[in-house]
């Protein structure tokens, strides 16, 4: 699927850049999987 260029940085897989450190993805950001951890109800 292709977008305009102009949709840059507006997709879930856009690159975030930071000066921070590693550029992410809006997409890796919603995942928070590697930080919480869930209870299993029996």
């Amino acid at each position: 699927m292709t977008a305009p260029a102009t949709l840059l940085g507006h997709r879930v897989d856009d690159p975030i850049v930071s000066p921070l450190g590693a550029a992410a993805t809006p997409g890796s950001l919603l995942d928070a999987t590697g930080v919480y951890t869930y209870d299993v109800v029996p």
